[in-house]
């Protein structure tokens, strides 16, 4: 393929984008001081598995006895306010419309509500009573379960609408944050009134240093403080997927944040009671036995092991875990909203709990048995799984699929594939005869993680379902992972000319030049910032009425984004001959990536809909701890066991399944489970 050797640069404003066919739908940072080497919450928090009297203390106020100008105000409840909520929403379970469809909560689910309408009451309470913050007390509680039961509709539907009516923005600034550590789950836990923010994003810092020598406030520190000052309520999700020193960052900025407005002490930010800069409320949910932060050290590990194995282990990634996992409040949901089935939940709870002296059971590794691609090749051809996911532990074999998705897709819709081929500017090889080696070894990569998010490659048509491979306006919500769909492809004008000229129909187009830009239609979204300028021409406006092709307008309006060339720039290793030498690049390219095909690690927090094609193969360096993770989380996106097609169930998956969880989450989750039954004894009156 010949190398692309020119850029287009700035162009005239785009065209609009396509008809769409009506069927489609101030203080020195202080460094604290080593904590114990243990992985155990220390003696010296409250929120040991035995909780002290203190921390009891916190959760029993009687709002009615301490607050009685509240109670001459009149001032409704938090608690009661939830209850109603709850009520409304488990009597709408029999709606016929799914977007207001509501499900009866189980003992968990209701266990957290009232957990937090508890909360809610003392902040409330506080806040009447205006007591200073730095004197408040702190709710705080881990809320875990496998992926599927719930959290995320809880924290959405009920718990969230909840605070809001108490504690509505102040000076422009919501009193809430819900924090991820990537912009995918930060989607998923996301909805047109509720928006997460990665943990980056919300306390201003991307420089790579994580120790706390290095992360003062700097010329972030108004930006900071007017963010975070107001906060009542801290949600944070995923929380396994956070490493720990990026944990830290987020207790240790918060901290600095607040310190100056609340009095604060920033040595304290990793104590119990005291995190996310002593916010009143805190609800940090997850699930351990997913997978861990890539090539970093997670909250949940044996940092002493990791020490003792030569790794660097810092006192900011005991402060992390420490208060984490030091969260004396645990609730643990167990039942599964995720799945349609009764198979398909029975089978991920048998793998959850299998362990070396009690193996998944043969009848639930027989329903895994069945769903091999050898005995399901009937079923690919379906719509189910020819327009469905594919999941895979590695880029390599993504990307093969890609290849292979594309040009079938494309065929069957009859319409051009586009190889849209990245700009790469570098400096000449060293040796000239081997320079076309190195550039399709450099446009070949098939991590984009390891090419600034920009593919080399770009195969795209008209129709595709795609996801932004990379950040472009977080303000306007076009974050990394947000999906949409291909309306066009807008070429370069000679490129579009020797198209024309083209038969109609399927066939690999290769543009000379680069493309000007791509028309993507995105999903659940209406902040285009082209609406304003669109819609005004609209028919309806000139006619005074509606009809449902000008809804359709409204959408595509509403929802139609140009996605225009981005630039990275990256280090690229190239072995070329037996030689290796480390060239250095700067990219152009649309950033954009198939959508429904997507790493175990990429589809961590997510729920798929439709067929899912599972590849559980591995390569060389994959212990068998972070190949139990990924078997995990690719099996149980799926909502029901006849949506899966597994590829590479062998021997060795068994014999892994059988042996059950690693051994270190076994303990984490089983020392997280006891604290949970004594949060349930201890809060008995509030939550029975």
């Amino acid at each position: 393929m010949a190398a692309v050797n020119k850029i287009v640069g700035p162009v005239a404003p785009p065209p609009p984008p396509p008809p769409v066919a009506k069927s489609d739908a101030a203080m020195e940072p202080t460094v604290p001081p080593e904590k114990p080497q243990s992985d155990q919450p220390s003696s010296s928090s409250s929120a040991c598995a035995e909780p002290n009297e203190k921390a009891v203390e916190t959760h029993r106020v009687d709002t009615e006895q301490t607050n009685p100008q509240a109670q001459w105000q009149h001032v409704e409840l938090p608690s009661a306010r939830l209850a109603a909520r709850i009520q409304e929403f488990e009597a709408s379970a029999d709606d016929p419309d799914p977007n207001r469809r509501g499900f009866k909560l189980a003992d968990g689910q209701r266990a957290i509500c009232k957990w937090f309408g508890h909360a809610l009451d003392v902040a409330l309470d506080e806040e009447i009573r205006q007591v200073p913050v730095n004197e408040r007390k702190q709710s705080a509680c881990l809320l875990i379960g496998a992926g599927g039961t719930g959290k995320t509709t809880i924290i959405l539907e009920l718990l969230l609408p909840t605070f809001l009516e108490f504690f509505p923005a102040q000076d422009g600034e919501d009193r809430y944050a819900i924090l991820t550590f990537s912009h995918a789950q930060g989607d998923a836990i996301s909805n047109e009134t509720f928006r997460a923010k990665t943990a980056h994003a919300s306390v201003g810092y991307r420089v790579a240093s994580l120790r706390n020598n290095n992360m003062a406030l700097a010329t972030r520190r108004k930006d900071c403080e007017r963010t975070w000052n107001p906060k009542i309520l801290v949600v944070q999700d995923e929380v396994s997927l956070f490493p720990a020193m990026v944990q830290n960052m987020l207790l240790y900025r918060s901290m600095r944040s607040r310190q100056n407005e609340h009095q604060l002490r920033p040595e304290s930010y990793g104590d119990v009671g005291q995190l996310m800069g002593h916010v009143p409320i805190l609800l940090v949910a997850g699930d351990f036995l997913q997978i861990k932060p890539a090539k970093e050290i997670s909250i949940a590990d044996d940092l002493d092991a990791l020490r003792q194995a030569g790794t660097a282990v810092h006192p900011e990634h005991h402060t992390a875990q420490d208060a984490i996992l030091g969260i004396a409040d645990v609730i643990h949901l167990t039942k599964s909203k995720r799945f349609l089935d009764e198979a398909m939940p029975a089978v991920m709870q048998a793998v959850r709990t299998s362990r070396p002296d009690a193996p998944l059971a043969e009848e639930e590794l027989q329903k895994l048995r069945r769903r091999k691609i050898e005995n399901s090749q009937g079923e690919l051809e379906t719509p189910l799984f020819a327009d469905g996911h594919v999941v895979s532990i590695y880029w390599e074999n993504i990307s093969r699929s890609i290849v292979e998705r594309t040009h079938r897709d494309a065929k069957k819709l009859d319409v051009p594939l586009y190889c849209l081929q990245a700009a790469d500017q570098r400096a000449p090889y060293k040796n000239k005869k081997h320079d076309d080696i190195v550039t399709h070894s450099v446009l070949t990569v098939p991590n984009i993680h390891n090419t600034g998010k920009l593919p080399g490659i770009l195969l795209v048509h008209i129709g595709m379902i795609v996801r932004l491979s990379d950040v472009m306006a977080p303000r306007l919500g076009l974050v990394k992972d947000k999906l949409g769909k291909v309306l066009s492809v807008v070429l370069h004008e000679r490129d579009q000319m020797r198209l024309n000229d083209l038969p109609a129909g399927y066939r690999l187009f290769v543009p000379e030049f680069m493309a000007k830009g791509i028309w993507v239609q995105l999903q659940n979204y209406k902040r285009s910032p082209l609406s304003a300028h669109i819609m005004p021409n609209a028919k309806h406006q000139r006619r005074g009425e509606e009809t449902a092709e000008d809804k359709a307008d409204q959408l595509m309006a509403d929802s139609a984004v140009f996605i225009e060339l981005h630039n990275a720039s990256f280090k690229c290793d190239v072995h070329v001959n037996g030689t290796h030498e480390t060239v250095e690049v700067l990219r152009w390219q649309f950033p954009l990536i198939h959508g429904m095909l997507r790493t175990a690690y990429a589809a961590q927090g997510l729920t798929l809909h439709g067929g899912v094609v599972v590849d559980l193969r591995r390569a060389g360096g994959l212990g068998d701890d972070d190949w139990w993770l990924a078997i995990y989380v690719m099996l149980s996106r799926a909502r029901q066991l006849t949506n899966l097609i597994l590829v590479g169930f062998t021997e060795q998956v068994e014999d892994l399944l059988r042996r059950g969880p690693p051994t270190r989450l076994i303990w984490v989750t089983e020392m997280l489970e006891q604290r949970a039954q004594i949060t349930l004894a201890r809060y008995s009156d509030v939550l029975n």
